[in-house]
């Protein structure tokens, strides 16, 4: 891919299944003049003639006797994603007709683009460094609001932004430390200690905080954790089977038939959390194998984010309740009043209101899915939308990148370190010079301005073809 740069490369850019409108991209030297061999403008207009950022509506020619309606998007070099002309095909998102679509180009002389390859070229074009690099990959990714506005920040340039700035300032530094060498038995003095001591403390304190600050990637790619909880046999495995839409528990009259804690995905309107089911509680905790699987629900109920208590609306108030009394539950949570097909709408309200807690209740039946659309909006709610938990702009660092800015910030402290038992002579200025060069090193290493085949394939292997 690295060494094929001048191809003209074709890919399907939209996501993968039927979906109203398809994308077809291609990007390269004769990008315009194959999508004119397959795109014909209502207007009678030639791709080949398009002025950049242009619309063509027209259709595309599946074969000699098959077209469908199509938009063509114009973007000329260097304007565009990878700075070579690119085209977009939009047409009807219909996988054979992408498909057959794609078929012709190659067969024209397009090349198949491999994963990561438009990005590729951006890079290598100098459209973006590979910090922004890293946030496509991360965008593409993410999972949940909190990684999108983390890989956001990352595609928008805020962490090269500061890694550039740092490093001109250290550069400029840089220069006059080795004017200072190299004019050694001149009577001018190039560096000014108390200066140079100001710009590294200033970097140090910056990446001390960007290091400190900053979650790690793989910290964002866990997600948040929805428990559910409830005497044995309240209707909590039969409520996981109903949110997931799967049976991966086995729901049992039988109380206890759950006894290991169970998980899955489970997707709410602003993201996705992990869904855990365990084994029912009581009011205590024998040594038995029950007595264990009760013990480990407990500890894993401590960790949750949120919990939600699965209550069988025939279920004593007191009895339904007591096992939460002497449980750590200090996160968001509410209750789920289960079962409540078995008993009049005036006992459901009835059993609510004598209940007393201070969070919402909400009446469901996990057997017919009777509010669940309002259990999952409030889930939502309590997930995403909490004073504390509402996502932030800041940055997320990959292992690549910390490790980068650590290197950079031992470099800086054994600068710094110089500076403080600097003496008048400024003996040795040699070393302060080598520790500068690290520091400048590690952070072109992190935008990607010194890099090697094995790192740029490690970056780009996580991409999808298309992007």
């Amino acid at each position: 891919m690295f060494d094929r740069l001048d191809d003209t490369i074709v890919a399907i850019s939209s996501a993968p299944g039927a979906s109203p409108r398809g994308i077809i991209r291609l990007s390269g030297p004769d990008a315009y003049a194959l999508a004119g061999r397959v795109f014909q403008s209502g207007d009678g207009s030639v791709p080949a003639h398009a002025q950049a950022r242009r619309r063509l509506a027209g259709c595309v020619s599946i074969d000699a006797e098959t077209s469908v309606p199509a938009e063509a998007y114009c973007f000329r070099a260097p304007a565009s994603y990878t700075r070579q002309d690119l085209i977009e095909l939009h047409t009807i998102g219909a996988i054979p007709i992408l498909a057959l679509l794609l078929e012709k180009l190659t067969a024209l002389g397009a090349r198949p683009a491999e994963p990561g390859e438009f990005t590729a070229r951006a890079f290598f074009s100098g459209a973006m460094d590979l910090t922004c690099v890293e946030g496509v990959a991360a965008m593409i990714a993410s999972h949940n609001d909190a990684q999108l506005r983390a890989s956001h920040a990352m595609l928008h340039g805020r962490l090269s932004r500061t890694s550039s700035t740092l490093r001109a300032e250290l550069a400029d530094v840089l220069a006059r430390v080795e004017a200072d060498i190299d004019f050694a038995e001149e009577p001018i003095d190039f560096l000014d200690l108390p200066s140079v001591s100001c710009v590294v403390d200033a970097a140090v304190a910056t990446l001390s905080a960007l290091v400190d600050d900053a979650p790690s990637v793989e910290q964002l790619e866990t997600l948040p954790t929805v428990m559910l909880t409830g005497l044995a046999n309240a209707g909590k495995s039969t409520l996981f089977n109903r949110l997931t839409g799967m049976d991966r528990v086995i729901a049992s009259a039988v109380a206890g038939t759950t006894r290991d804690i169970i998980s899955s995905p489970l997707k709410l309107a602003d993201g996705q959390v992990t869904l855990l089911d365990s084994a029912g509680l009581s009011v205590s905790t024998a040594d038995t194998l029950e007595g264990r699987a009760e013990q480990l629900a407990r500890d894993r109920l401590a960790s949750a984010e949120v919990v939600v208590l699965v209550a069988d609306v025939n279920t004593p108030i007191v009895d339904a309740l007591a096992p939460f009394e002497n449980l750590p539950v200090d996160r968001p949570w509410c209750v789920a009043v289960n079962k409540t097909d078995t008993v009049a709408s005036s006992d459901v309200s009835r059993w609510i209101d004598g209940s007393g807690i201070p969070v919402k209740a909400i009446p469901v039946c996990a057997l017919t899915g009777k509010g669940m659309e309002t259990l999952l909006a409030h889930l939502n709610d309590l997930v995403f939308t909490r004073a504390d938990r509402v996502p932030t702009d800041r940055l997320a660092l990959s292992n690549r990148q910390r490790q980068a800015l650590h290197e950079a910030l031992h470099a800086l402290s054994a600068a710094r370190q110089w500076c403080v038992h600097a003496d008048a002579t400024h003996a040795q200025t040699e070393l302060l010079a080598v520790h500068l060069h690290e520091a400048i090193d590690a952070l072109c290493v992190l935008e990607g301005r010194l890099t090697t085949d094995e790192l740029l394939d490690r970056i780009f292997s996580r991409f999808c073809i298309g992007k």
